[in-house]
Protein backbone atom coordinates (compact mmCIF):
# COMPACT_ATOMS: atom_id res chain seq x y z
CA UNK A 1 0.00 0.00 0.00
CA UNK A 2 2.75 2.45 0.95
CA UNK A 3 4.71 1.48 -2.19
CA UNK A 4 1.62 2.17 -4.29
CA UNK A 5 1.16 5.61 -2.73
CA UNK A 6 4.84 6.45 -3.19
CA UNK A 7 4.76 5.29 -6.81
CA UNK A 8 1.70 7.46 -7.51
CA UNK A 9 3.42 10.47 -5.94
CA UNK A 10 6.53 9.91 -8.06
CA UNK A 11 4.45 9.61 -11.24
CA UNK A 12 2.47 12.77 -10.42
CA UNK A 13 5.61 14.73 -9.53
CA UNK A 14 7.32 13.63 -12.74
CA UNK A 15 4.28 14.66 -14.80
CA UNK A 16 4.15 18.07 -13.13
CA UNK A 17 7.83 18.67 -13.78
CA UNK A 18 7.86 17.28 -17.34
CA UNK A 19 4.64 18.89 -18.65
CA UNK A 20 5.97 22.46 -18.93
CA UNK A 21 9.20 21.25 -20.55
CA UNK A 22 7.24 19.16 -23.08
CA UNK A 23 4.95 22.10 -23.89
CA UNK A 24 7.98 24.32 -24.53
CA UNK A 25 9.15 21.93 -27.27
CA UNK A 26 6.24 22.87 -29.52
CA UNK A 27 5.71 26.08 -31.48
CA UNK A 28 3.52 28.67 -29.77
CA UNK A 29 2.31 31.79 -31.56
CA UNK A 30 3.71 34.87 -29.80
CA UNK A 31 2.97 37.66 -32.31
CA UNK A 32 1.09 38.19 -35.54
CA UNK A 33 0.56 40.88 -38.18
CA UNK A 34 -2.29 41.64 -38.42
CA UNK A 35 -2.50 41.17 -34.67
CA UNK A 36 -4.76 38.62 -32.99
CA UNK A 37 -8.31 40.01 -32.54
CA UNK A 38 -7.27 43.36 -34.01
CA UNK A 39 -9.09 45.76 -36.29
CA UNK A 40 -6.93 46.95 -39.16
CA UNK A 41 -7.61 50.33 -40.73
CA UNK A 42 -5.69 49.19 -43.82
CA UNK A 43 -6.16 45.80 -45.47
CA UNK A 44 -3.05 43.63 -45.02
CA UNK A 45 -0.91 42.60 -47.96
CA UNK A 46 0.83 39.83 -46.03
CA UNK A 47 0.55 37.73 -42.89
CA UNK A 48 3.49 37.47 -40.45
CA UNK A 49 3.25 34.90 -37.68
CA UNK A 50 6.04 34.74 -35.11
CA UNK A 51 6.52 31.76 -32.81
CA UNK A 52 8.68 31.22 -29.73
CA UNK A 53 11.04 28.86 -31.56
CA UNK A 54 12.58 28.30 -34.98
CA UNK A 55 10.30 26.44 -37.38
CA UNK A 56 10.48 23.79 -40.08
CA UNK A 57 8.87 25.73 -42.98
CA UNK A 58 8.25 22.57 -45.04
CA UNK A 59 5.97 21.29 -42.26
CA UNK A 60 4.25 24.63 -41.60
CA UNK A 61 1.15 26.13 -43.24
CA UNK A 62 -0.98 29.26 -43.13
CA UNK A 63 -4.47 29.57 -44.59
CA UNK A 64 -6.98 32.40 -44.36
CA UNK A 65 -10.76 32.48 -44.81
CA UNK A 66 -13.31 35.27 -44.84
CA UNK A 67 -16.46 35.41 -42.70
CA UNK A 68 -18.29 33.19 -45.23
CA UNK A 69 -15.45 30.62 -44.86
CA UNK A 70 -14.25 31.28 -48.43
CA UNK A 71 -10.51 30.77 -48.86
CA UNK A 72 -8.35 33.84 -49.38
CA UNK A 73 -5.57 33.12 -51.89
CA UNK A 74 -2.11 33.27 -50.33
CA UNK A 75 1.33 32.89 -51.83
CA UNK A 76 3.80 30.32 -50.56
CA UNK A 77 4.44 30.23 -46.83
CA UNK A 78 8.11 30.95 -46.19
CA UNK A 79 10.33 31.51 -43.20
CA UNK A 80 11.50 35.09 -42.76
CA UNK A 81 15.15 35.15 -43.88
CA UNK A 82 16.07 37.37 -40.92
CA UNK A 83 14.04 35.45 -38.32
CA UNK A 84 13.55 31.64 -38.54
CA UNK A 85 10.81 31.95 -35.89
CA UNK A 86 8.60 33.91 -38.31
CA UNK A 87 6.43 32.60 -41.15
CA UNK A 88 5.32 34.97 -43.91
CA UNK A 89 2.57 34.57 -46.51
CA UNK A 90 1.65 37.25 -49.06
CA UNK A 91 -1.99 37.80 -50.00
CA UNK A 92 -2.41 37.28 -53.76
CA UNK A 93 -5.18 39.90 -54.01
CA UNK A 94 -6.50 42.73 -51.85
CA UNK A 95 -9.22 41.86 -49.35
CA UNK A 96 -12.25 43.94 -48.49
CA UNK A 97 -13.86 44.93 -45.25
CA UNK A 98 -14.83 42.11 -42.95
CA UNK A 99 -13.68 39.56 -40.45
CA UNK A 100 -11.00 37.04 -41.38
CA UNK A 101 -9.69 33.89 -39.74
CA UNK A 102 -6.05 32.86 -40.02
CA UNK A 103 -5.39 29.14 -39.49
CA UNK A 104 -1.84 27.99 -38.92
CA UNK A 105 0.13 24.82 -38.53
CA UNK A 106 3.73 25.07 -37.39
CA UNK A 107 6.33 22.44 -36.63
CA UNK A 108 9.50 22.99 -34.66
CA UNK A 109 12.70 20.98 -34.47
CA UNK A 110 10.91 17.94 -33.04
CA UNK A 111 8.72 17.76 -36.17
CA UNK A 112 5.46 17.67 -34.19
CA UNK A 113 2.97 20.09 -35.77
CA UNK A 114 0.89 22.39 -33.59
CA UNK A 115 -2.22 24.13 -34.89
CA UNK A 116 -4.11 27.25 -34.03
CA UNK A 117 -6.15 30.08 -35.43
CA UNK A 118 -7.04 33.68 -34.77
CA UNK A 119 -9.28 36.36 -36.22
CA UNK A 120 -8.86 39.97 -37.24
CA UNK A 121 -11.14 42.54 -38.86
CA UNK A 122 -10.48 44.88 -41.78
CA UNK A 123 -12.27 48.21 -41.41
CA UNK A 124 -11.00 49.61 -44.73
CA UNK A 125 -11.62 48.09 -48.12
CA UNK A 126 -8.28 48.59 -49.92
CA UNK A 127 -4.61 48.14 -49.11
CA UNK A 128 -2.52 51.31 -49.17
Amino acid sequence: MIRSIMLRRIVVATAIIAAPAYAMLHPRLVAAVPAVNSTASVAPTMLRLTFQEALEPAMSRITMVDSARRAVALGAVVADAADPKTLVATLKAPVGQGRYTVNWQAAGADGHPMRGSYTFTVAASHAH
